[in-house]
C-alpha cells in the first residue's frame, strides 16, 4: 500500500530501489542458479530430479564459469 506514502518519501524509495538494481550482482545469481541446478537437477546429487530445466535452446555458447550465462 503506497497511498499514505508522501512524495519524498516515494522519490526516496524509487532511488533506493533503483541503486539496488543497478549494483546487483547476476553473476553471483547464476552461480546460485548453478549451485540449485548440481543439487536438485535431473542429475542432482542431493535430490536428482526435484526440478527440471527449462525449454528451448541457450541464447549463448555454454561457459564453464558462468553456466548461466
Amino acid at each position: 500500500m503506497i497511498e499514505p506514502l508522501t512524495p519524498e518519501q516515494l522519490k526516496a524509495a524509487a532511488f533506493e530501489g533503483g541503486s539496488a538494481l543497478r549494483s546487483f550482482n547476476y553473476q553471483d545469481l547464476a552461480h546460485l542458479c548453478a549451485g540449485f541446478d548440481y543439487q536438485f537437477g535431473p542429475k542432482g546429487v542431493l535430490i536428482a530430479g526435484a526440478v527440471s530445466t527449462g525449454k528451448g535452446e541457450p541464447k549463448y555458447p555454454f561457459d564453464p564459469r558462468n553456466p548461466y550465462f
